[in-house]
């Protein structure tokens, strides 16, 4: 029995890490999307939020500033 529920606690703990890295790839994510499609606002926002998820990423700074210089052009 005891058994059981340490399974199901190293479950509910992988489940929780792994929606916690996929929400904070997906404004990542959706932010390269629309930078492709040349939508630099919209980019900024998705970027600026993943920004607010993970402060401390070099990718996701070096992204948002980019789109910030072409959001400066138009």
């Amino acid at each position: 029995m005891r058994i059981l529920s340490l399974e199901k606690t190293i479950f509910y703990i992988v489940l929780i890490f792994s929606i916690f890295v996929i929400g904070c790839s997906f404004h990542y994510d959706k932010g390269m999307q629309l930078e492709k499609e040349e939508r630099w606002e919209e980019a900024a926002i998705e970027y600026h939020l993943a920004s607010i998820e993970n402060p401390k990423s070099l990718k996701i700074l070096r992204a948002l500033k980019r789109v910030y210089k072409n959001v400066s052009k138009e």
